[in-house]
């Protein structure tokens, strides 16, 4: 295969792909702030403002009653907090999360403020680096700009790919690097430059101070540079091993960081405490993620039978269209290429899945936001299966017409995904229920004369409803209930999730009558939502 012997073919597919890119950019960045502001997200600014959850309970608990206002004082900049805050608020309360994406978004948020559309622009423009990463990857892989056309358009309406481009989180930049470290690592195999190896090792080790799982994506190209090399100790697997090296100190920096501030005995966090997921749901999250990178219309692993029937054979295509993907450039390409597309694919995803199969626990590998280089990996083999077939000259005409509404068909599905979801409030990757329900709760008090909301949940339970909630509505928290009484001079109380225990204590020390006001359905029958009266 000759360097860019594939070229747009026909002005109408160059423009065709061009405006699919256009409404990619258009989708990362229209209704930046209609969704919910989701329990992950609120601790990106928690992080970003330098506070820890305990000085935040600290400083609360001093108050009988706190308004919604007081509350957004953790989820702002501050002078009285630094980069250091940041650091130390990571190592201390969420040790899995390295410092490098939240110190950027601290700078942003210096700059531009925390408002939802400030937190949510930096990953937006994070994002369209997503383009040229993956058209430079393909160039190096395939050797085909065409292929990177194609790979661009995927990624610019992949629904799962915009969908973290609007999330206050790190993924997007690990897209990134990952698109980027990929490129970079099979130019230096072919240059064999000290320059492109230094720069590979410095992209590395800003991956794994962006995401903990940079680790696997470097194993998957240490596993690739071995195989091509025959495993032999070459240069290129002597300039890997440096590179894996350095990056490997580099993380383990950031462990001993994490030992000199951590407590002797840390508690498990509201952020690593989550329930177990049992097997038939976590297979049909393995399925529907997949699936997320072509289409998406917000089904979940808990979504009724009779909502997921009429897309099955929807879904089932994309899954035929993947696996034939990765079956024909298996077929059609040399192994060194589809070597790469393999080794990307299986060991950043594997080692998860076999984890979560042995071990159990949190599932990880059902998680759409930890497998994003598997999807890559995915992607790739489509752009090339795509390219090859609309371009070709080899088929016959009904078949290149077959595959021309295959890739329309493609496209056009990401485009119904990135349009639906733009125009939703809440979405799967905003947790099951969490918007479901804070939306027409918040919706609720908001309406309601005079407001008092008692709750005795955790932090990150509560804040992303109180962000919500107006000014007016006032917050009585936890370790706020051991003070005297109920404040007197509120005409509507409302208990939001209360446990078992304050639900007992409000009506037998307190005196009040428990009404149910709104019950979630979506995911459990609970009521999340009670109005006291007295009886």
């Amino acid at each position: 295969m000759h360097r860019n012997n594939w070229r747009l073919p026909v002005t109408g597919l160059r423009f065709l792909l061009s405006v699919v890119l256009v409404m990619g950019i258009f989708f990362r960045f229209v209704n930046i702030d209609r969704k919910f502001y989701w329990f992950d997200e609120t601790y990106t600014s928690l992080r970003v403002s330098g506070y820890l959850v305990k000085s935040v309970k600290e400083e609360i608990f001093k108050q009988p009653v706190v308004s919604s206002k007081d509350f957004l004082k953790y989820q702002s900049i501050s002078d009285q907090k630094n980069e250091i805050d940041t650091i130390k608020g990571l190592a201390i309360e969420e040790g899995q999360l390295p410092p490098f994406y939240f110190l950027v978004a601290r700078f942003w948020a210096k700059l531009f403020g925390t408002s939802v559309t400030a937190m949510r622009s930096l990953p937006a423009l994070i994002s369209l680096l997503q383009f040229p990463c993956a058209y430079w990857l393909c160039l190096e892989l395939f050797e085909s700009s065409m292929v990177g056309w194609v790979a661009m358009a995927l990624v610019s309406v992949s629904p799962m790919h915009v969908l973290y481009a609007q999330e206050a989180r790190p993924y997007c930049l690990w897209t990134v690097l990952t698109l980027l470290s990929s490129a970079v690592l099979l130019r230096a195999m072919r240059l064999q430059t000290k320059l492109l190896w230094g720069i590979y090792t410095a992209i590395s080790v800003v991956g794994i101070y962006t995401h903990l799982y940079t680790g696997l994506v470097l194993i998957a190209h240490g596993i690739y540079v071995f195989a091509r090399e025959k495993v032999r100790v070459t240069k290129t697997v002597i300039s890997y091993i440096l590179a894996f090296v350095v990056t490997f100190i580099a993380g383990l920096l950031w462990y001993l960081t994490l030992r000199y501030w951590q407590p002797p005995s840390l508690p498990v966090s509201e952020m690593t405490a989550a329930s177990r997921i049992s097997l038939m749901p976590l297979f049909k999250r393995w399925i529907g993620n997949v699936s997320r990178i072509i289409f998406d219309v917000n089904l979940d692993a808990l979504s009724s039978f009779k909502k997921t029937l009429p897309l099955i054979p929807v879904i089932v295509f994309v899954l035929i269209l993947l696996a034939y993907s990765i079956y024909f450039v298996c077929r059609h390409i040399s192994k060194p290429v589809y070597g790469f597309i393999l080794t990307l694919i299986v060991f950043t995803s594997l080692p998860l899945m076999v984890a979560d199969l042995i071990l159990g626990g949190r599932r990880l590998s059902g998680s759409a936001r930890y497998l994003i280089p598997t999807y890559l990996g995915l992607q790739l083999a489509v752009a090339y299966l795509l390219t090859a077939k609309i371009t070709s000259t080899s088929i016959n005409t009904w078949q290149q017409k077959f595959w021309k509404l295959v890739a329309i068909g493609v496209f056009s599905a990401g485009v119904l995904s990135c349009t639906l979801s733009s125009q939703a409030e809440t979405w799967w990757n905003k947790g099951l229920d969490q918007g479901k329900y804070a939306i027409p709760i918040a919706h609720i008090v908001n309406q309601a004369d005079s407001p008092l909301l008692i709750t005795d949940r955790e932090f990150g339970e509560v804040i992303p409803l109180i962000r919500l909630l107006d000014p007016k509505v006032h917050i009585l928290w936890r370790d706020q209930l051991q003070l005297a009484q109920i404040p007197n001079g509120y005409r509507n109380l409302f208990a939001f999730y209360p446990t078992e225990k304050l639900q007992e204590r409000l009506e037998k020390q307190y005196n009040y009558k428990l009404k149910p006001v709104f019950l979630t359905s979506e995911v459990s029958y609970e009521t999340r939502l009670w109005q006291l009266t007295h009886k």
